[in-house]
């Protein structure tokens, strides 16, 4: 497949049950993976990143979108 996504992330609930279930969010192999399957032409995280400062850098050095949710 080498078409062209979109990738829209409810980043809040995915932390929270990684966190929950000592799980490693690996954003980076994630966006790996998905570079081998197509370009990825939109990419959104959306969280309180008030919450999440810990995986903001990790984001942007993807090139996702951080949208806030308050």
């Amino acid at each position: 497949m080498n078409g062209q996504m979109a990738l829209f992330v409810d980043f809040e609930n995915i932390a929270i049950w990684a966190e929950q279930h000592q799980a490693n969010l690996d954003v980076s192999e994630l966006m790996k993976y998905l570079r081998g399957r197509g370009a990825v032409v939109v990419k959104r995280a959306y969280a309180d990143w008030a919450n999440f400062t810990q995986y903001r850098n990790v984001l942007l050095s993807n090139a996702i979108d951080l949208i806030q949710l308050y």
